[in-house]
This record gives structure tokens, C-alpha cells and sequence, in this order.
């Protein structure tokens, strides 16, 4: 039942042995409960009592056997004698602190296992209110249940009469713990902290101050704002955070409405943390200090303030080449590292451990550095070189069925990548490396809808030097090729500017190359084959043999 605010006073027994009232919700306006009001209620489970309400009467709730939540808000002075006395199933109690008095045999006969008083004073109680009759004897069961009482408040209640005699006494703050996890992580790497709620009552809002040791910081994401994420034990949560001037990390989790967090335990939200390469490998403290939680106080809420904690960062250094972090340098990191550049992502990969040279970014230079560790037992040349492209030419030759990619070069190379667009959204037939080579060839279509292209050797071996072709490309449709970088034997890296190769019908062709005062047209083995005069205005394929002809940079059907 709900009792409506236009009534001032519950009257005596009013509800007394209504055995079908399973619930009581007494609104706002409400000023006193009367004697025995609801007394043998039994099947009566909940009550919540508003701020408006200063007197809990005589017996008010007298043998309500199955009540078990009881809510008595800031407001209520006085809980007159037997107010809940044998209340069987009631557990737990929360006395607000606005409380002047408690009568005799308030809470005798029931389960109470803890008590949270909110009154900073412990007030005077005789030893009945919380006490059990068995064999004609009245016992008290202080002595087997924990009382929570404000902060800075215990030293108080352990010398107070009745108070005292409880198994435990704890402040508010003992009952709550914010804590980050343990991290195990690599230097030059990210990770994540995990920051854990331990709540014996309901928290609304949430604020802490976090100090991370030096060479540790709070990744900053694109927008300025600080990588952290709320889990769904805050999931009607926002947060917000800053730097303080002594360089801890400040955090604000609240809600505009008035939400709790979900839940008892488990973690409250992650924090990306970014792992200095400079730092040195150790074990270092990660600080949760300052933290105030706002609970409950009926309708009110009330600031706890739990003890700091520290968890353990354990900081490790990497082995270059070690990509999966497990102790050696070996094939598998190899298809690891070649994994991340199709954008494959490895359950364990180790970012620095794989960037060999540095540059910030993973190819298939880093691939050939990894593959001379494990060659020459540890030894890494970790240099950071990319030549220029006088060193080296990349072409797209077209041919009946596709293209053929050449390679023109002084130095010998030992693997490529590059990035593949083909035209109208098609896809490719065939991609193979031509000649006897021990190479690798992988692609795979990426996310975007190019391709990715890696050629490799497991042994570092160079392709055959100077004009050769390397690669057939099988499709219909004209491609595009970007993104591309080669590696040299001595392991420096040449990037070469992007290309494309189309495939074009005469009167489009025509109309692309009349700039020109001169037209050679070649066969698709390199021969000329006619040297054209370009007339304004006409069309000066005439004559030539129904076929594909490179015309310029222009592959070129004549039907």
C-alpha cells in the first residue's frame, strides 16, 4: 500500500494483522507512525519510511515475521520501544542520523547481523534494544554482529555503553574500497588499469584522485580527452577527469540522475596508461587516494570516505623481434608481425618489439629485420634508412589478363608491400611471384576494399637484380597501387610513389593523349610499333590490329 501525503498521523493498529500487506510506502507528509500500526503484518516484506516521519510508535511493526528491508530516512528522532521487535527475518538495519532515541526491545527478536549508524554521537540505549529471549533469558546479540558507524566515529562507540559490546566495529570508509588492479605490462607500451569498486551499500557518485609513478601517463586520445571508459556497473555514469598541478589524475563519476552504481563488487571503469620507453623495468605503486563516495542517507546522500589503496605495476622490458612476448625471437613472431601489416591483429603483439627500425610504423622492412635475428642468433641492426626512388623503379606493365609488376633496381631487395585498389568494386583472380624464388607472396582485401599486398623471404633472399618481373596480377578491371615500400638486403626501406594502371577504349584514349604532338604505341612485350603524328581532331588508330596496346601509361583495346 502507499499512504498518501494528506494523512498526518498512522493511527493505532490501523493495519494491525493485515496478513495480505506485502508492502508499505509511506509518502512524504507523513509525521508520525502510530502504536502497533502494523503489528503481525506477517506477510509484510518492505516499509520505507520518509524524512517527514519523527516518530516510529510503540510497536509499530511488532511481529511482521517476513519483513526484511527496512528504509528509515533522515528525519526520524525517535524508534519507541518494541518498534520492530520480533521482525525474525530483518538482517539489517540503517538508523539515520538525525535518531534521538531508541526504546527498549526496538530490534529484540530479530536476525540483525549489522547495524550502520549514521549519528555521529552514539546516543544512550539500554541493552534490550538489541536483544533475543531464549530459555526465559534475554541475550544480546551485539556480540555476534558488526556495527558501522561514521567516519572518525569508532574510537567513540567502542567506549559507549551497549555500542561497545558489538563483535566489529567499522567506519563507514572500511565498509567501501576503491582499488586499481595489478598490471603487468612492457616498457613503450599501452595497457590498461582496471579500477574496482567494493561497496557494502548502494554508491551514487564516485571521486578520486589517481597517482601513477613516473614515466606513466594517462593516454591522450585525438580529441584531448583522456582514454578511460566506465563498464556497465556504470552504465547510466559519465565521467570526467583532469591533471592536477602535482601531476595526479583527478576523476568525477556521477550521474544526472541520481543513479547508483550496479552491483556490490567488480570494476567501476578501465584507464589506458602509456608506458614510457625510457622508463626501466621494475615494480612500481599505482595509487588510489583522496576517494569520496556519496551513498544513501535516506533521501539524502552521505560522503565515505574509504582508505587509500595501492596496486602493483610490474613493468618488464621486451626483446626486439619478441612480437608475442614469449621469451624468443622465432618464425611465429615473423607471422605475427606480418599478420598486424594485413591488419589481422594478433591476440599478443608487442608494438615496439616489432617496430625493428623504429620509424613508428610495422612493415615488411621490420619482417626482414625479424627474420635476420633469428638468422644470425641475435644480431639486429636496428637502423632507421629509406632511400630514394632514383634507387629503385616500380612499374605496372599491362598484359592480356592483367598486369605485371617490374622491378628496376641498383641494390638487390628482399621484400615489398604495397596497397591495391582495383576499379567498379571487383576483386582479383590471381596474385603469384614469377621466377624460382624461395618468397612468400600474402594478400588479403582490408576493411577499406583495398588490398594488401606482402612478399617476403623466410631466408632474406633478394629477387633476381635489375628489369625483371616479379609479380603477375590477374583481373579484368583497371588497379591502382599505393602504400608501396621495398626492402633492401642491407635492411633500409625505399617507398616509391604511388601508380595506376588503366585499362582504356580508343575514342577515351584519343581523347586523353591529343595534348601530344607525337604518339608511340607499343605491343605488349615493349615493341614499337608505330609512331603516330597527331592530327587535331583525328583519330589516328586507324589501322591498327584488333588487340591491347600500351599507349603512354594508357593500356589500350583495340576491338
Amino acid at each position: 500500500i502507499i499512504i498518501p501525503n494528506n494523512i498526518s498521523n498512522i493511527n493505532t493498529s490501523v493495519f494491525s494483522g493485515c496478513s495480505s500487506l506485502t508492502s508499505v510506502t509511506i509518502l512524504e507528509g507523513v509525521k508520525t507512525i502510530g502504536w502497533g500500526a502494523f503489528q503481525s503484518c506477517t506477510s509484510l516484506t518492505s516499509v520505507s519510511v520518509p524524512k517527514s516521519v519523527v516518530t516510529i510508535g510503540q510497536s509499530s511493526f511488532y511481529g511482521c515475521t517476513a519483513l526484511t528491508d527496512v528504509l528509515i530516512s533522515n528525519g526520524v528522532k525517535t524508534i519507541e520501544s518494541d518498534a520492530f521487535h520480533g521482525c525474525v527475518s530483518l538482517s539489517s538495519v540503517t538508523i539515520p542520523g538525525s535518531i534521538a532515541s531508541i526504546g527498549d526491545a526496538a530490534f529484540a527478536d530479530c536476525s540483525i547481523k549489522t547495524v550502520t549508524i549514521k549519528a555521529k554521537e552514539p546516543i544512550s540505549i539500554t541493552p534490550s534494544v538489541f536483544s533475543y529471549y531464549s530459555n526465559y533469558t534475554y541475550y544480546s546479540y551485539a556480540n555476534t554482529a558488526t556495527l558501522y558507524v561514521p567516519d572518525g566515529c569508532k574510537a567513540a562507540y567502542k567506549i559507549a555503553n551497549v555500542w561497545k559490546d558489538f563483535k566489529e566495529i567499522f567506519e563507514f570508509g572500511d565498509a567501501y574500497s576503491l582499488c586499481g588492479t595489478n598490471v603487468e605490462t612492457l616498457v613503450g607500451t599501452k595497457d590498461i588499469l582496471s579500477i574496482e569498486l567494493q561497496n557494502s551499500d548502494d554508491v551514487k557518485l564516485c571521486q578520486f584522485d589517481l597517482r601513477l609513478p613516473v614515466g606513466v601517463s594517462v593516454i591522450t586520445m585525438n580529441n584531448g580527452k583522456y582514454d578511460v571508459a566506465l563498464t556497465e556497473r556504470a552504465e547510466s555514469h559519465k565521467v570526467s577527469s583532469a591533471q592536477l598541478s602535482n601531476g595526479d589524475y583527478r576523476f568525477v563519476i556521477s550521474s544526472l540522475d541520481n543513479d547508483s552504481f550496479v552491483g556490490n563488487s567488480g570494476t567501476l571503469m578501465n584507464i589506458g596508461l602509456e608506458i614510457s620507453a625510457t622508463m626501466e623495468a621494475g615494480e612500481y605503486s599505482v595509487k588510489v587516494l583522496n576517494t569520496e563516495l556519496s551513498v544513501p542517507d535516506g533521501n539524502d546522500l552521505m560522503v565515505v570516505r574509504p582508505a587509500d589503496t595501492k596496486s602493483k605495476l610490474t613493468v618488464k622490458s621486451y626483446t626486439p623481434g619478441d612480437v608475442n612476448n614469449d621469451g624468443s625471437v622465432s618464425v611465429t613472431d615473423v607471422g605475427c608481425a606480418i599478420n598486424y601489416i594485413l591488419e589481422q591483429m594478433p591476440s599478443v603483439f608487442i608494438f615496439d618489439a616489432a617496430d625493428m627500425n623504429g620509424d613508428k610504423s610495422i612493415s615488411v622492412t621490420d619482417v626482414g629485420m625479424i627474420i635476420n635475428l633469428i638468422l644470425n642468433d641475435g644480431a639486429s641492426n636496428r637502423r632507421k634508412i629509406q632511400q630514394t626512388i632514383e634507387d629503385v623503379q616500380l612499374s605496372l606493365m599491362p598484359v592480356t589478363d592483367g598486369y605485371q609488376l617490374l622491378l628496376e633496381n641498383k641494390d638487390d631487395f628482399i621484400g615489398f608491400q604495397f596497397d591495391m585498389q582495383l576499379a567498379n568494386e571487383s576483386t582479383i583472380n590471381n596474385i603469384k611471384l614469377t621466377g624460382n624464388t624461395d618468397h612468400q607472396l600474402i594478400y588479403r582485401m582490408l576493411n577499406n576494399g583495398m588490398y594488401r599486398v606482402v612478399c617476403y623471404s623466410p631466408t632474406n633472399s633478394p629477387f633476381a637484380a635489375d628489369g625483371n618481373v616479379i609479380l603477375d596480377i590477374t583481373t579484368t578491371e583497371d588497379i591502382a597501387i599505393s602504400n608501396v615500400r621495398l626492402t633492401t638486403v642491407g635492411i633500409s626501406e625505399v617507398i616509391i610513389n604511388d601508380m595506376s594502371a588503366t585499362t582504356t577504349g580508343i575514342a577515351d584514349a584519343w581523347e586523353l593523349i591529343q595534348q601530344a604532338s607525337e604518339l608511340k604505341v607499343y605491343t605488349l612485350d615493349g615493341r614499337l610499333c608505330r609512331t603516330i603524328s597527331v592530327q587535331p581532331g583525328e583519330n589516328s588508330f586507324k589501322g591498327l590490329n584488333a588487340g591491347i596496346y600500351t599507349i603512354g601509361n594508357r593500356k589500350v583495346v583495340v576491338r
